[in-house]
């Protein structure tokens, strides 16, 4: 998924968050251009953020559904950096963290 602007380049300026927990809003994790890979069944296993230099600035690896004894609608997932080492979250202690889907995804 990218963000363009009216000339159809990748543009910073744009509206879309992340997930980050207490630094969605900061310019350092900001993107705009988006990656998914999907595992055998289309869960997303893994996401990242890119900026308009093609640099990474942030991913997403989720744990395998089910995994842990989890029922399959719960997926917890770690932010990692650039380097693909645990990212700290500001103004948080969490190291991972959790999504709970109802039926509607």
């Amino acid at each position: 998924m990218e963000a363009v602007d009216s000339a159809g380049r990748l543009t910073m300026n744009n509206n879309v968050r992340t997930s980050l927990i207490g630094v969605s809003d900061s310019d350092a994790f900001k993107s705009c251009r988006w990656e998914y890979v999907y595992d055998n069944d289309q869960h997303v296993s893994y996401e990242t953020g890119w900026d308009q230099h093609g640099r990474m600035v942030w991913g997403l690896v989720y744990s395998p559904p089910g995994s842990a004894g989890d029922p399959k609608h719960i997926r917890r997932g770690t932010f990692v950096g650039p380097d693909n080492l645990p990212l700290p979250q500001r103004n948080s202690r969490a190291e991972v963290i959790e999504f709970e889907y109802d039926a509607n995804g």
